[in-house]
């Protein structure tokens, strides 16, 4: 009997081991799984913060092809506009001022 004892001692003694590893085990595990939540918000705060940059690069692109094409409808209604006029080079001087008081400037 006291063999049966003995027994039924080591096998609680070795039953009590393995509990305590599986409690450490299990916060082993859970302090793994703060650290991938906490990295999972970190990745989900760069994300949002890199769309609101795309977002705000898109809106500049915008703005600048938009500035772009009114520039060049701007130059082209300019272009229009002083095509119009031809200058006489068969008399140029270095005095702009001059050729258009001589009336060099044909319309």
């Amino acid at each position: 009997m006291v063999a049966t004892v003995d027994s039924v001692e080591r096998v609680a003694s070795r039953n009590v081991e393995a509990a305590e590893a599986m409690v450490k085990n299990a916060e082993d595990v859970r302090e793994s799984m703060d650290g991938i939540a906490a990295l999972t918000e970190e990745s989900s705060a760069a994300a949002e913060e890199a769309s609101a940059s795309t977002e705000e690069l898109s809106a500049q692109v915008e703005e600048a092809v938009a500035s772009a094409s009114t520039l060049s409808d701007l130059a082209n209604a300019l272009n229009t506009s002083v095509s119009v006029f031809k200058v006489d080079d068969s008399q140029s001087s270095p005095d702009a001022s001059k050729q258009f008081g001589d009336q060099k400037l044909a319309v």
